[in-house]
């Protein structure tokens, strides 16, 4: 059937989602982006030799994703901005999952490579 959509994952996430950019939403990007060079800055504050060897990469496994010397991902990190008072963002969980299940199956990450989910407000992340 040509309107079924191709999923992946425990979740079954769409495909289409788990290669899906923001690069279009440009306020968007510049928040991830924003959000990413805080988190690189504390890797390097952590251990400054030990960061030499991470590479950031901003929108091709999620929002931005750190990896290592030989660009395996060591996590995975969603970026969202909202208003609204209690989010429950388990979808977007739920989609962080199938991706990192993904790119295990293509040799890209650990089974257990860390997920991050960044926010300006207090949310809910869990799932069923």
């Amino acid at each position: 059937m040509a309107d079924e959509q191709v999923t992946y994952g425990p979740n079954k996430s769409p495909i289409t989602k788990i290669l899906h950019s923001a690069i279009a939403s440009w306020d968007g990007f510049i928040y991830q982006g924003c959000c990413a060079i805080c988190v690189i800055l504390e890797k390097i504050l952590e251990d400054h030799i030990k960061a030499r060897d991470l590479y950031l990469n901003l929108e091709g496994y999620d929002d931005f994703a750190i990896l290592d010397a030989n660009k395996h991902i060591l996590s995975f990190h969603q970026v969202k901005c909202y208003k609204p008072l209690n989010l429950n963002f388990g979808e977007d969980m739920a989609l962080m999952e199938d991706k990192r299940k993904y790119w295990y199956d293509n040799g890209i990450c650990t089974e257990d490579a860390y997920l991050y989910f960044h926010c300006n407000r207090i949310v809910n992340c869990s799932h069923s």
